[in-house]
């Protein structure tokens, strides 16, 4: 089995004899990654919110550099999108207290204002 690691993703790649089984697994369903050592080489566990996939037979060495990696790009996966909410979070509240700003000089109606704000925070909550 063959795993490669993108700033997204998992993607696993089975080679079976006739064909090739592909399995991703997104950074943001990641819950948890550890390794369980045996004699000679490590299980990796890779824990999601709905399954637990299993590397086995992994050299100990490759299995801890791997755990680091991928714990290493869930950081930055999870950073980056902390940074991303914040930024679309003070977009609307920009664009709200812009709405409030015509509002109270009488440019918008009650009804243009509270729609125009209803919409504007349900684009946070997704």
């Amino acid at each position: 089995m063959y795993v490669i690691l993108t700033n997204k993703r998992l993607i696993f790649l089975d080679k079976g004899t006739f064909n090739v089984e592909q399995r991703i697994t997104s950074l943001e369903k990641i819950d948890t990654i550890y390794k369980k050592d045996k004699i000679l080489t490590s299980n990796v566990y890779i824990c999601t919110n709905s399954t637990e996939i299993l590397l086995s037979s992994v050299e100990k060495r490759e299995a801890e550099k791997f755990i680091r990696y991928v714990n290493q790009e869930l950081e930055n996966y999870k950073s980056f999108s902390i940074q991303i909410n914040k930024v679309e979070e003070q977009d609307v509240t920009d664009k709200i207290a812009k709405l409030a700003e015509l509002h109270k000089e009488g440019i918008l109606t009650d009804y243009e204002f509270f729609t125009k704000k209803t919409e504007l925070l349900e684009q946070l909550k997704k």
